[in-house]
């Protein structure tokens, strides 16, 4: 059973590159990126295909925000 603590990281933009090095860095035994939520596809697959060959990690599921997609 894992104890870390697991997020979503909501918003793929510019800003994002800090969460997601520090989760699967720093943060990484006690952190879990557990899936990406962003109205870009584009923006979302750059980061999982970062996290797979940066971090090693397996791909996040992708969400787009249904109130927002009509």
């Amino acid at each position: 059973m894992s104890h870390r603590k697991r997020y979503a990281l909501v918003g793929t933009g510019a800003r994002a590159g800090m969460f997601v090095e520090a989760l699967t860095t720093t943060y990484r035994e006690v952190a879990e990126l557990v899936a990406l939520c962003d109205l870009s596809q584009t923006r979302m697959d750059w980061y999982n295909r970062k996290l797979k060959t940066t971090a090693g990690l397996v791909r996040a599921p992708l969400t787009k925000p249904a109130s927002l997609t009509g």
